[in-house]
């Protein structure tokens, strides 16, 4: 398809009429950057926060370009989950009713995903619907059997395109773009950056056209020099896109890391300083937690229900219908709906478990974040493990709050609560191999110092800053003296203020 086959009725104010239909007042910032590029045939990666309407970014200016006359299917989006599939299948015949008004033409929509009858999705692609949403395992199963042609795709859509790559999607993802015809228009998105290019990406064309959308977002692509070919088209706009919102992350202490201690925590602070909060999803990382926390709950008059992997995709729909028709309070899931999922004006976002990483924390947040509203996140955090909790998300920028109901906890609890921190300066730094655990290890062992009186570790090129709790740096400066960490001599002094 070329710039010639464009149906002329179809620009960018065009594409905002779409929106107006669906029932937003404006495009986003992300679908104002996106909407020109993909109707100028070009393809993109793009970067950008979760919540700010990255998947009409794409249908809209895709489908807008379908020709619904030609029964073949033109566009594939794949996306890493069965409830994000949906989502966006859903979207997509939103999307399809606006355009059949304005163009009276029809185009059809289908899902192939995991978990559901594969030889009804079969029959499905042989009436060669021209949109077709997947999941990367099902896809490639269908490819493989012949069930599914991809040689007429004008467009190859992968959503939440990181994830997809970190559950070992690589495989199915490569063979489908091997099959796609030549010069089909790629469309790679994310909601984190990374500074090293994925897997894949070599797959995108020279002119790709590549955009970060988002505050302090980085760069992800500076392994491309400014004399690259591929340079030519980064637009790295990091652009707020929450200039107004104030975001809220609380950390909620745990003193004993059990699941009975933090049951009973979390039920204090729902019915305490979260309890004007009326809808809200709870990470936990095993299915197992998942079902004792949502039982529990209902068991102390809170409503909720799980949601997790090993349930049938009739009940996970089931779940999900119920939540948004607000039938129950808290959802309590794994890592199912830590992507993509549009769950509308959710109160908050609490992790019961702490994240695995600083990326799937923001995930997890996001879901809060949507279409521009405030991030409002709770933390469970075991004491012992809050130096290595702070650390990790060190890289995020997030200042944490401690909950008020820490203050209502035991006398031990209050004093580590209410515990100030202060940074010290070490003369050494990553130009001499140093990483946190030697100087959390250094602390410990040879200041005498408990993980509880260390908190962020700072570490720079030829130096690094260490918070120490305020009553021990003192004592802790004293002890510095002398002490070598990985055979090196370390001198130690307070930090100067910034």
């Amino acid at each position: 398809m070329t710039d010639q086959d464009f149906s002329p009725e179809f620009s960018d104010s065009s594409l905002n009429e779409v929106l107006a239909e669906l029932g937003f007042h404006g495009a986003s910032m992300v679908q104002t950057q996106a909407f020109p590029v993909l109707l100028n045939n070009q393809s993109l990666r793009l970067v950008a926060p979760t919540g700010c309407g990255k998947t009409l970014s794409y249908l809209i200016p895709l489908m807008s370009k379908l020709n619904a006359e030609v029964k073949a299917t033109q566009l594939l989006v794949v996306v890493p989950t069965r409830e994000l599939a949906h989502q966006v299948a859903r979207e997509a015949r939103k999307v399809a009713e606006v355009l059949a008004q304005k163009s009276a033409t029809s185009l059809r929509i289908s899902l192939v995903s995991g978990g559901e009858n594969s030889q009804a999705q079969k029959t499905e692609l042989s009436k060669s619907p021209h949109v077709v949403v997947a999941t990367p395992g099902r896809i490639h199963d269908l490819i493989d059997r012949d069930h599914f042609e991809p040689m007429d795709i004008s467009a190859f859509v992968v959503d939440e395109f990181d994830l997809l790559l970190g559950m070992g999607f690589a495989e199915p993802l490569e063979r489908v773009l091997q099959l796609l015809p030549k010069g089909v228009q790629l469309c790679f998105l994310s909601a984190t950056s990374s500074a090293e290019p994925l897997p894949l990406e070599d797959f995108l064309p020279s002119d790709v056209v590549r955009i970060v959308l988002g505050k302090n977002s980085g760069s992800m692509f500076s392994h491309l020099t400014s004399t690259s070919a591929d340079a030519i088209n980064i637009q790295e706009l990091n652009i707020d896109t929450k200039a107004n919102q104030v975001d809220e992350h609380f950390i909620l202490r745990i003193a004993e890391d059990s699941d009975e201690v933090k049951f009973k925590k979390l039920v204090e602070n729902l019915a305490g300083s979260f309890s004007d909060v009326d809808s809200g999803l709870i990470f936990c990382q095993t299915k197992d937690t998942t079902h004792a926390l949502a039982s529990y709950l209902q068991e102390q008059g809170i409503s909720a229900d799980a949601l997790s992997g090993d349930l049938g995709q009739i009940q996970r729909n089931t779940v999900l219908r119920r939540f948004r028709a607000k039938g129950f309070k808290f959802l309590v899931t794994t890592n199912v709906l830590s992507r993509g999922i549009d769950l509308q004006n959710l109160g908050i976002s609490i992790n019961f478990d702490l994240p695995a990483s600083a990326s799937e924390y923001l995930h997890r947040a996001g879901r809060t974040g949507r279409a521009g509203n405030a991030i409002k996140v709770l933390t469970l955090v075991p004491s012992k493990e809050e130096t290595a909790f702070r650390q990790q998300m060190h890289e995020t920028k997030i200042s944490f709050k401690n909950t008020v109901a820490n203050f209502e906890n035991s006398a031990e609890e209050r004093k580590v609560v209410e515990k100030s921190f202060q940074k010290i300066h070490l003369n050494r730094g990553k130009s001499h191999k140093i990483r946190p655990g030697d100087i959390l290890g250094g602390l410990v062992q040879k200041c005498g110092l408990e993980g509880k009186d260390v908190g962020s570790i700072f570490i720079y090129d030829h130096f690094t800053h260490v918070e120490i709790n305020a009553h021990k740096v003192s004592e802790t400066l004293q002890k510095m003296d002398g002490v070598r960490i990985k055979n090196l001599s370390v001198k130690a002094s307070v930090a100067a203020e910034a």
